[in-house]
């Protein structure tokens, strides 16, 4: 099935805040962006969002990440620290 398709090594950037990005090779899939890879048998799908063509572009969507991530991080803390803790009766 993927013989036919037109291969190529882009940037996974879906792991980036835990193993870091990694070179992948694989084929564009459909007309949404969606990154087909087949790794040892099994295919793995990656979104849009998800992988780059050029280490630049990944660089910048791994810093989105952290950012958001760290957004996140920073709202729990926030509600973690207002939270009054009680005994229930």
């Amino acid at each position: 099935m993927a013989t036919d398709k037109k291969t190529e090594e882009v940037y996974c950037v879906k792991y980036a805040l835990t193993k870091g990005i990694v070179k992948v090779v694989g084929w564009e899939h459909g007309d949404k962006g969606r990154f087909m890879q087949n790794a040892d048998g099994f295919y793995n799908s990656l979104s849009k969002a998800e992988w780059a063509r050029t280490e630049p572009e990944a660089l910048d969507l791994a810093e989105a990440l952290r950012v958001k991530r760290l957004m996140s991080l920073e709202n729990q803390l926030r509600k973690i620290e207002s939270m009054e803790i009680k005994i229930c009766t």
